[in-house]
């Protein structure tokens, strides 16, 4: 509330501040590790004095899994265990530690003038609130200026900076009911299985809808019309190297989130010079056997809100999180066949054309 001088009668006029879209974001529980107490020091000498002769015994990888599993699990649990926390709906990143560290005294403050009721504790209070307000003032103002300013050159960019400093609508709104088969729904369970759903036949809607992936990606040339070198060319995986697996472990980005196996990236590159030895040995197992396990092909699917509707599955797409050790599975891969294909001119994306040309026609 604030009086305003007229100055056209003896009465004052009041008014008052009201702040437009500011939108309540409800508090959330997480399931997150506990890192107060980790010493990469120490989880990596721990880690190394774990026995690995039982992996290293195994002749298959279902054998060899569940023995690392347990070992790696339970060391990560005592050095980062699992907790629930409870964090707000939105995050500030304006805050900086050190306007946190004022905040903080200004709470600190205010709880002391409460219990001793003293006009210097009320005084002291007051005078770091209105400090705290000022500073938090010139940190929001700085974010919102350099935030526009770096978006300034991308049309798209800015007005996705300025949704994201004004929202207009809650994300307590997404999720919470869905109209799926012109029935609108809120059982959670229902839901999941109808994202499932339609994740999962995503592809077949395309290759039936679209004429040219049906010709195209979905087309199986015959063995006749295929250049020499693809049938003389024959590929075999080989033993991966330690150095290989290690260099995978240390460009592992923290930040990125675990899958099911619940294994933390940062962790497993803090350890890496200490799971490389049995890690490799776990690949080196799938690759000469031919399996990868089970664990590994499945993945933690989230939905992301694309545009338009909030209740319309369609309006979302998948994201999945795959578990942080598969990864590095599928790099081996990945690099041994590119070697092979680049070998021998697999990739040469004439050919291919040339030949579905020729069978279309």
């Amino acid at each position: 509330m604030k009086v305003i001088p007229a100055g056209l009668s003896d009465h004052e006029l009041i008014g008052c501040a009201r702040k437009l879209n500011n939108v309540k974001f409800n508090p959330r529980i997480i399931t997150c590790r506990n890192f107060a107490n980790y010493d990469p020091k120490l989880f990596c000498e721990e880690l190394n004095s774990a026995n690995f002769e039982e992996v290293y015994s195994s002749v298959s990888i279902s054998e060899a899994w569940p023995s690392f599993c347990d070992i790696l699990q339970q060391c990560i649990n005592k050095h980062a265990p699992l907790i629930l926390k409870k964090v707000k709906g939105r995050l500030c990143p304006r805050l900086t530690p050190d306007v946190k560290k004022e905040i903080n005294l200004r709470d600190g403050l205010l709880r002391k003038a409460r219990r001793t009721y003293q006009e210097n504790d009320w005084s002291s209070y007051k005078r770091q609130r209105n400090r705290v307000s000022g500073i938090v003032k010139k940190c929001k103002s700085r974010y919102h200026h350099d935030l526009l300013k770096d978006c300034a050159d991308s049309p798209d960019k800015f007005w996705a900076a300025i949704k994201k400093l004004y929202p207009t609508k809650s994300p307590s709104d997404q999720g919470s009911a869905f109209v799926i088969n012109g029935l609108k729904s809120t059982d959670k369970s229902f839901i999941a299985n109808s994202f499932c759903k339609y994740f999962s036949s995503i592809a077949r809607c395309l290759k039936r809808k679209s004429i040219l992936l049906c010709d195209f990606v979905w087309s199986k040339p015959a063995e006749e019309n295929l250049p020499k070198q693809f049938m003389e060319s024959q590929f075999t995986f080989k033993a991966a190297k330690e150095s290989d697996i290690l260099k995978e472990l240390k460009n592992l980005k923290q930040k990125k989130a675990s899958g099911l196996d619940n294994f933390p990236p940062g962790l497993l590159k803090d350890a890496a010079y200490v799971l490389t030895t049995p890690l490799t040995f776990i690949i080196n197992l799938s690759l000469k056997t031919g399996v990868v396990l089970s664990e590994w092909k499945v993945a933690k699917v989230i939905p992301l809100y694309k545009s338009g509707s909030l209740a319309e599955i369609d309006n979302y797409r998948p994201i999945s999180i795959l578990p942080t050790l598969s990864k590095i599975l599928e790099r081996i891969v990945y690099k041994q066949l590119m070697a092979h294909l680049e070998r021998h001119s697999l990739l040469l994306s004439t050919n291919l054309v040339s030949v579905r040309t020729a069978q279309r026609n």
